[in-house]
């Protein structure tokens, strides 16, 4: 991105006239849209500037339509597999609590 530029005098012309000051002094306004202007007869717009792109295959995100058994199959092996997370995390804080009790029966027998 170019960086500012300077027109009449020291008001410089920025991309943030929503938060800037100073558009109001004579010939910012003009400089703004000359620049503007410039931009857009270098850069023309074509019809379609994806055309040298080719077309997306959109096939490869279709999903193959579910039956009502398979979707029932897919539920009950989600909820197996969240009821096995859940008695791991339990288990898990188990040993923790565990290994506190022992870490704190370990400390009494040092003092």
């Amino acid at each position: 991105m170019a960086g500012p530029l300077a027109v009449a005098g020291d008001v410089v012309v920025d991309a943030l006239p929503y938060f800037d000051q100073g558009y109001d002094a004579p010939g910012v306004r003009e400089a703004a849209a000359a620049l503007v202007e410039e931009e857009t007869r270098r850069y023309r717009p074509t019809k379609n500037y994806l055309s040298y792109l080719p077309t997306p295959d959109y096939s490869a995100f279709e999903l193959p339509s579910l039956s009502f058994f398979s979707w029932v199959a897919l539920v009950s092996k989600n909820y197996e597999i969240e009821r096995a997370i859940v008695q791991l995390e339990s288990e898990i804080n188990k040993m923790k609590q565990q290994q506190g009790d022992e870490n704190k029966e370990n400390i009494r027998q040092d003092f």
